[in-house]
């Protein structure tokens, strides 16, 4: 990648790291708890279940769900780093930051775990924003942070919610794989 970017964001789950999660386990947990709350649980993922528990009155489901999901995320944050990024990163002197859906102590887990919490300035999950990617917050509250454009970020990741993030903040986007991944511990 050329110097078109101020700023280099990653995605942190199955791009910089992977957490070791079983999220069909998750998943069935989260269903648990909501059905016990009485709340109507469809077949959808993680954080659509979570989502619908954002509403008035389900406050102790939602905590109750927020805790088994970043209990999972920490036990989990010993997991492989990608260190086809992990060299990358290393030869580009620019800012790294890291949006995640995961929690803030995973994130802050899984980068100490693999020495790489001095090589981020910032790091935005979903305990800091109101709405999760794709949704384009967490890129803006970055942009913000680094005082930059929209437009001056890479942001590398691994699924179509970040590319879809990306579009919706106006910051580039670069799949993981054409970085490389290598996951090592």
């Amino acid at each position: 990648m050329s110097g078109d970017h101020e700023v280099v964001v990653v995605d942190l789950d199955n791009t910089l790291c992977k957490l070791e999660v079983d999220w069909g386990e998750v998943k069935a947990g989260l269903e648990r708890l909501a059905e016990a709350a009485g709340a109507d649980v469809e077949d959808e993922g993680i954080w659509p279940l979570m989502e619908a528990a954002q509403q008035p009155g389900r406050e102790p489901l939602l905590d109750d769900m927020e805790r088994l999901v970043t209990e999972a995320e920490l036990a989990g944050a010993h997991g492989p780093r990608n260190q086809a990024l992990v060299e990358w990163l290393a030869r580009d002197p620019r800012p790294v930051s890291v949006l995640s859906l995961n929690s803030q102590a995973a994130v802050r887990r899984a980068l100490s775990f693999h020495g790489l919490d001095e090589r981020v300035s910032h790091i935005v999950c979903r305990d800091d924003v109101r709405r999760v990617k794709p949704d384009p917050e967490g890129m803006l509250l970055l942009a913000s942070r680094h005082g930059v454009d929209p437009n001056r970020i890479l942001f590398i990741g691994d699924k179509e919610g970040d590319e879809e993030c990306a579009a919706q903040a106006g910051t580039r986007f670069m799949h993981v794989e054409e970085i490389g991944v290598n996951w090592s511990r």
